[in-house]
């Protein structure tokens, strides 16, 4: 899932209700992986980093990051956003039709694509931008003007989208947005937002610029799309199950602050998924072998420990969380892990005084407990 202009991995899902809808998919759709891509697109070049990506150097750098993960290595539907979804098509373009090895799975396992608002011939806000005074729009913002590069990359997408092998589902908003210095405008008419794929219709929705990629509920008619297209994707092995002999497997989820530094996108000039939500069908030594390893990183908290030692303290409560699901919170290491995350909770609530020192004592009885009970695991 790749995100437009100013958005990130998880805001851009998000809808009102403070739901990430991507997560959905994982719980309904047993055998999916979903991962949400994180790239620098700021409006303008006062923004001290991700200025100067330009979508030819936003999706290189996505392509070459993929290329380390297992991404694409089984069919590929990607979801992408008004900007993203031209970052897209550059992406697939340099999988293609550059001949480098370690990238060409991405076109080759790409099933679907769903552009939601995507403006593929450009839109007007580049000019808005400028006219408005907005101060040194972004590369990115550049870009979105209607010209030669956009018109040669929509013309090599319809020309290699062949629709017997690759599914283009393509949704237009139909409410306006109302836009700072601007007023209330359609940011992507109808038109602008149609790719021309053979076959293919553009279908617009009920949602402006900004709502149509938070939607708000499983009846929604784009989450309803991408889930039959999901369907027909599915592995033979999920497809010819009889009914009710399906199984549920747990979803983890990686967050920024879940991830090793390496894998986050920090505001620097880098491309990273941040977010990764995948199904696992048992508890994997890798994931025992991780959530021991923050266990012995976590800092042992004090009476009077704050600031950074009690974030990284916090840090834990998401894996700890994470893993009572994957074990199942009747295992003994579930309950301990249960137990050790309902205590960082309270040291973070707890003021100084006896309560405190009551929560961190037997945090350090129930953290030295889950270590000794892990590390007989291995």
């Amino acid at each position: 899932m790749v995100h437009g202009l100013t958005g990130n991995s998880v805001a851009t899902w998000t809808n009102d209700a403070d739901s990430f809808w991507p997560a959905w998919l994982s719980k309904d759709y047993e055998y999916v992986n979903v991962w949400t891509a994180d790239y620098p697109a700021p409006l303008t070049r006062l923004a001290t980093k991700g200025s100067r990506f330009d979508i030819r150097s936003s999706a290189k750098a996505l392509v070459d990051y993929c290329a380390t993960t297992s991404l694409g290595s089984r069919n590929t539907v990607w979801v992408a956003h008004s900007l993203g979804g031209l970052v897209l098509k550059q992406l697939l373009y340099v999988s293609k039709d550059l001949q480098a090895s370690r990238y060409k799975r991405f076109w080759d396992t790409t099933r679907g694509v769903v552009f939601l608002a995507t403006p593929h011939t450009g839109n007007g806000f580049a000019g808005a931008v400028r006219d408005l005074g907005f101060p040194r729009p972004s590369e990115a913002v550049r870009d979105l003007a209607p010209g030669s590069f956009l018109n040669d990359l929509n013309t090599w997408f319809r020309n290699n989208a062949d629709p017997s092998a690759l599914t283009v589902l393509s949704y237009a908003e139909k409410e306006p947005l109302k836009v700072a210095r601007v007023g209330t405008t359609i940011i992507v008419s109808e038109a602008a937002a149609d790719p021309g794929i053979k076959g293919s219709v553009c279908i617009p929705v009920p949602h402006d610029h900004m709502t149509i990629a938070k939607l708000p509920s499983r009846d929604d008619p784009i989450y309803r799309a991408l889930g039959a297209l999901v369907q027909d994707l599915a592995p033979e092995e999920t497809s010819s199950k009889t009914e009710g002999s399906a199984r549920r497997w747990p979803v983890q989820i990686e967050s920024r602050t879940q991830q090793s530094s390496d894998a986050e996108y920090d505001g620097s000039e880098q491309i990273a998924p941040v977010i990764r939500l995948r199904p696992r069908r048992v508890p994997a030594q890798g994931s025992t072998r991780e959530i021991l390893e923050r266990l012995r990183r976590a800092p042992m908290p004090s009476s009077t420990s704050k600031g950074s030692q009690g974030a990284a303290l916090l840090a834990l409560e998401g894996p700890l969380r994470q893993y009572v699901d994957m074990v199942g919170p009747n295992t003994r290491s579930g309950q301990l892990a249960k137990a050790l995350e309902a205590l960082v909770g309270d040291i973070a609530q707890a003021g100084t005084g006896p309560s405190r020192d009551s929560a961190i004592a037997e945090y350090r009885r129930m953290k030295t407990l889950l270590v000794a009970l892990l590390e007989a695991q291995q």
